[in-house]
């Protein structure tokens, strides 16, 4: 694949210096047919035929295969797997129509980018402890305004001095408004960006685990390597992030201990990724290598991209490994339609099931909900779910466990939840949609 977008570096290059087909084939020595072949990307380029064309170019030969194509390459191969659109002939669409293509692969960008920036906003509306705080500073403003201004519409034998108090009332209450309006606009136009500081202990670990890529090496290398030189990062300002990240570093490391990473992958792969096989081969529970499975795929280790998401039987996320173009709730507040929450009605028993998103990429869901805690005799259970989503085209090339391929995928919402779903007919809803 690194020679298959020659043809498009040769034809813009050929472009550029006003050469005809026909003037470039007489240049490089060859025909103008197989000169016009090549660059329609339906014939290989090397040896003997690159160096000449190079030559005729003035171009070194390594510049045939530039890093911004091969960027575009994978980023619209990404995006056609997500949706279950066949990516054979990605390289013909380069090829071919470079422009289109490279305005296909940044409507995608500019799309997961908005998509991600409205799940920031929706998060924050939900959860956020300053817009809380705002709110109520908003409310008591709100009424102070409106009391004095009740009593200066019926003034009665108000004195002057008096009128004048409740003049000055009403200017304080104003300016003080309209500093939490300023702070709130402030607010939101940070939150939308990427860069923005993080409001909750919980975004602060997510810009930690993101910095990371979810992964440790130096964990995966040695599970018992001192933590607290992972934990000197930027994101983890405060006590809170900082003990929700010394948390997951540690379970990260007992999960490597108990799953080494070269083992494990090899395993993974000779089991198809079948978590419950995995959990009996290592003999530990199913949780593990659920969230083990999602931090396989790296450099070096073929494995699908896989999304986790685990939850208490309230809701509660535990632990969330999103994709790109798949975000995963925060704070809760799921679909309902998730395999997850069946699973969590249903403990002890798998569940799987292929999915589809209203943008219409399809998932392959294995769920199962566990004890977080060993049960007792004379204790309830208390349960905990997990999830893995993996791209459907992709999880069956992996010939991973599915069901039977005539089930159509199950109309699900994103990750989210409600607000940020435009299925307006949902039986499930429980919020309105911010897309309404």
């Amino acid at each position: 694949m690194p020679g298959s977008l020659a043809g498009l570096r040769i034809r813009e290059r050929r472009l550029a210096l006003g050469l005809t087909q026909v003037d470039l084939a007489a240049r490089a020595g060859i025909s103008p047919s197989y000169l016009n072949l090549i660059e329609k990307n339906r014939r290989a380029v090397a040896g003997r035929v690159l160096l000449a064309l190079a030559r005729a170019l003035d171009m070194p030969p390594a510049d045939f295969t530039g890093a911004a194509e091969q960027g575009l390459l994978a980023a619209l191969q990404e995006a056609a797997t997500a949706h279950g659109v066949e990516t054979a002939r990605t390289e013909d669409l380069i090829g071919r129509f470079p422009d289109w293509a490279r305005l296909l692969a940044g409507m995608l960008d500019e799309s997961q980018r908005l998509r991600r920036a409205v799940t920031a906003l929706s998060d924050r509306l939900a959860h956020d402890p300053f817009l809380g705080q705002s709110v109520h500073e908003i409310l008591t403003n709100v009424t102070a305004i409106r009391s004095t201004t009740d009593i200066l519409a019926d003034p009665g034998e108000m004195s002057a001095a008096q009128r004048g108090r409740f003049h000055d009332i009403l200017a304080q209450e104003s300016a003080r408004l309209t500093e939490v309006a300023q702070a709130l606009a402030t607010y939101f136009d940070s939150a939308a960006t990427a860069t923005a500081p993080a409001a909750t202990p919980e975004e602060a670990l997510d810009q930690f685990l993101d910095a990371h890529e979810h992964q440790f090496p130096a964990l995966d290398a040695d599970p018992g390597a001192d933590l607290a030189p992972l934990l000197e990062h930027e994101a983890l300002g405060s006590a809170p992030a900082r003990r929700l990240a010394e948390a997951h570093l540690a379970r990260y490391a007992a999960d490597a201990r108990l799953l080494p990473l070269a083992e494990f992958a090899a395993r993974a792969a000779e089991l198809r990724h079948d978590p419950l096989r995995l959990a009996a081969v290592f003999a530990v529970p199913p949780e593990r290598v659920f969230r083990r499975l999602a931090t396989l795929r790296r450099d070096g280790l073929e494995a699908p991209p896989m999304a986790c998401l685990q939850v208490s039987a309230a809701g509660h996320v535990l632990m969330r490994r999103p994709l790109p173009g798949l975000p995963l709730p925060r704070h809760g507040r799921g679909c309902p339609l998730w395999p997850l929450f069946d699973a969590l009605s249903h403990p002890g028993e798998p569940r799987a099931a292929t999915c589809a998103l209203p943008d219409g990429a399809e998932y392959l869901a294995l769920a199962l909900a566990t004890p977080l805690v060993p049960p007792g005799f004379g204790a309830r259970p208390v349960w905990q779910g997990s999830m893995l989503l993996v791209p459907l085209v992709l999880a069956r090339r992996a010939d991973m466990a599915a069901p039977p391929g005539e089930v159509p995928p199950e109309p699900v919402g994103p990750g989210p939840g409600c607000r940020m779903c435009p299925r307006q007919t949902c039986v499930a809803r429980a919020e309105p949609s911010v897309l309404s």
